[in-house]
């Protein structure tokens, strides 16, 4: 018979051991069910359903819970009127209470289970919760059951391992004594040595090749001949665990006497981790070494079993030589039979902090003059070209070419550490000048992740590869205020989106947009069609609302329900700035906060396009969908950029920049 779901009810839970302890409050009756499903946006979610089997209408809305985790679960317990059944959650499936289906049977042994070690029972657990006053009973060990696939919006589950990555380094050099770099894959974890787990790609053989990129100061450390800064190790069957030695001195004539040796690790085009050590450099044995910073350490981005992009491109900081001084290591979709550059190094230097130069260009921009707007984007577009080196625009070349055949525009994923330059802007000369965009983001779908810091405040989940978007919230509103003005085309911005894709409309004030970010509506997009304001000098910052503001720190100290899709739509909002260390920056926060991707403009924009903007863009990603084309939101966002040409008298088409995966796919 049809269920249809009924209103939604309380749930309160329980982990204990493999199981899920399901309070439903009020009771289930009869006729009732409750559905257990493994599909959730967001893998710290479980999501069910409360269903009346004797109604015909078959409607369905969810109710969503709050758990530990899903992953690890084998068994949910479900507390109704007559009692208490399991369910396997290998098994995702209607558990009657009765009237829907054969009554479930009663399991008195588990009618009280024991409480947490931490106390958390909660209510359920009290005096007047089931089973008060019986003894807790030993529940019996579930059967082990696979963890569930992972469903689109959800953070992948955790891949199996293929070890632990190496780098044994010395933590001092000599002058003019050769040392050895030992790199490649442990079985073991060593602290300091080999402390980086690295995870199995989805459908990796058993026997595959594991590439390790190495990179490091030429001023301070050479690698000597016979060695390279590329090492290509075969993991066997009978050789799980290869490694291999990099032989590298402090030549007499080196400049500097502190140095890190950064080792990437990737295998068929897909970077999986990033490891460095310190170096410092002494002119004879036993004298006091200075101390050298190590780089950041810890997961790029991609999710085991996604799709990887064309080309990454890996930013680095050299913490040894002072601001704006960048690493660069590519990773070529292995397909494409694209050479990885032979250069002993891919380094830049900004010359200053990357904040101040990317800040000068936001700057810059708005201000131009509508006649002369295309020329100056190009104009900055190739000055930040130049601080990119000559090898990687040469190897995004060759990528370019090698898809040509396939009518394609090439996918780029810039993972960086600096999180300031719009390398979107960059323009690449083309030998076929004329018939394409010069500028990057145009060519090429690009989107760009944050590495994390030492201190986690950065981005905590990879970019997923796909979001199933069941509900939109667009957050607009009626700005009386002083100093800021109403925005008309916001509001039909808003207007419009509720009419052709069904949003939720929430009011551009402080407790409704709280709200929302802690669930309420429930929406796995979140649109902002609001005023924003970045500037160091203001008071005033974030995401600016019809009877205050939201900065970025109440944005990382919100956790959002589920990973949503984000699109700030709002002046400045997708500008970065450097606070205590950590990345302030709107965009950044969101996904600090754990949004599967951010979409915003780096400067203002016009309305009227920004209004144009946001709907083509919603319009191209669904409709693709529905049409059994899926188009990506960095496809998308490139078409965007693309309508930017010489008769364009404002830059508001190249103005927003993706945070997530290019080849991020939006259902609805």
């Amino acid at each position: 018979m049809p269920c249809s779901l009924i209103t939604p009810r309380h749930f309160e839970v329980l982990r204990i051991r493999a199981r899920l302890i399901v309070h439903v409050d009020p009771p289930l009756e009869v006729g009732h069910a409750l559905v257990l499903e493994d599909a959730s946006p967001n893998p710290n979610d479980i999501r069910l359903r409360v269903l009346d089997c004797d109604d015909r209408d078959g409607s369905t809305v969810d109710a969503d819970i709050e758990s530990g985790t899903f992953l690890g679960i084998h068994k949910v317990a479900l507390i109704h009127a007559d009692g208490i059944v399991l369910v396997d959650v290998e098994e995702p499936a209607m558990a009657a209470a009765n009237g829907g289906g054969p009554p479930p049977e009663a399991m008195p042994d588990e009618a009280a289970p024991p409480p947490m070690d931490d106390g958390g029972g909660g209510p359920m657990f009290g005096a007047d919760g089931p089973g008060a006053g019986a003894p807790p009973p030993a529940p019996a060990a579930p059967a082990p059951a696979p963890a569930p696939a992972p469903t689109p919006g959800d953070a992948a589950p955790a891949a199996p391992p293929i070890g632990y990555g190496l780098l044994d380094v010395p933590q001092v050099a000599v002058v003019d004594v050769p040392f050895v770099v030992k790199v490649g894959l442990s079985e073991a974890f060593v602290e300091g040595i080999a402390d980086k787990e690295l995870r199995r790609p989805e459908g990796l053989p058993p026997e595959f090749k594991l590439q390790v990129q190495l990179q490091t100061d030429i001023e301070a450390l050479a690698v000597l001949q016979g060695s390279s800064w590329t090492v290509d190790l075969n993991v066997t069957k009978d050789d799980r665990y290869p490694t291999a030695e990099v032989r590298f001195v402090a030549p007499k004539e080196a400049v500097r006497r502190d140095a890190a040796l950064q080792a990437t690790f990737s295998i068929e085009g897909q970077q999986l981790g990033i490891m460095s050590r310190g170096i410092g450099i002494v002119a004879a044995e036993g004298e006091p070494a200075p101390a050298a910073k190590a780089l950041i350490a810890g997961d790029l981005p991609l999710s085991p079993g996604t799709q990887a992009p064309d080309l990454t491109i890996l930013i680095t900081e050299d913490p040894n030589r002072g601001p704006g001084f960048l690493w660069w290591t590519l990773t070529v979709a292995p397909d494409l039979g694209v050479e990885l550059p032979d250069a002993v190094e891919l380094r830049s230097d900004l010359g200053e902090a990357a904040g101040d130069f990317a800040r000068r260009i936001m700057e810059e921009i708005p201000r131009t003059a509508a006649r002369q707007v295309h020329r100056k984007v190009l104009g900055i577009g190739q000055r930040i070209a130049k601080k990119i080196p000559r090898e990687v625009i040469d190897t995004y070349r060759r990528v370019e070419d090698a898809l040509a055949a396939k009518d394609r525009a090439p996918t780029v994923l810039i993972v960086t550490q600096e999180a300031y330059v719009p390398w979107e802007l960059a323009v690449v000369e083309s030998p076929r000048r004329g018939d394409r965009s010069q500028i990057l983001g145009a060519r090429a779908a690009v989107g760009r992740w944050i590495l994390p810091d030492q201190q986690g405040g950065s981005p905590r989940l990879p970019p997923p590869a796909a979001v199933e978007v069941r509900s939109i919230a667009v957050v607009s509103g009626d700005y009386r205020r002083e100093g800021w003005a109403n925005l008309p085309e916001a509001l039909k911005e808003a207007d419009e989106l509720a009419k052709e894709f069904k949003a939720k409309r929430v009011e551009a004030a402080t407790g409704p947009v709280l709200a929302l970010l802690e669930g309420d509506p429930r929406a796995q997009a979140l649109h902002f069609a609001i005023h924003g304001k970045f500037s160091p000098e203001s008071i005033e910052q974030g995401m600016i609302l019809v009877d205050g503001q939201i900065d970025s720190d109440t944005v990382i100290g919100s956790v959002l329900h589920g990973t949503p899709f984000v699109f700030l739509n709002a002046c400045q909002l997708g500008a970065a700035d450097e606070l205590l260390g950590d990345y302030a920056g709107m965009a950044q926060s969101f996904l600090a906060s754990g949004a599967s991707a951010v979409i915003a403009p780096l400067w203002n924009v016009r309305d009227t396009i920004a209004r144009k903007i946001s709907l083509e863009f919603y319009r191209t990603v669904y409709g693709s969908a529905q049409a059994g084309e899926q188009i990506t939101a960095g496809e998308a966002l490139r078409r965007v950029r693309a309508q930017f040409n010489p008769r364009s008298q404002n830059a508001t088409y190249v103005a927003y920049q993706l945070y997530g995966d290019p080849n991020l796919q939006l259902t609805h």
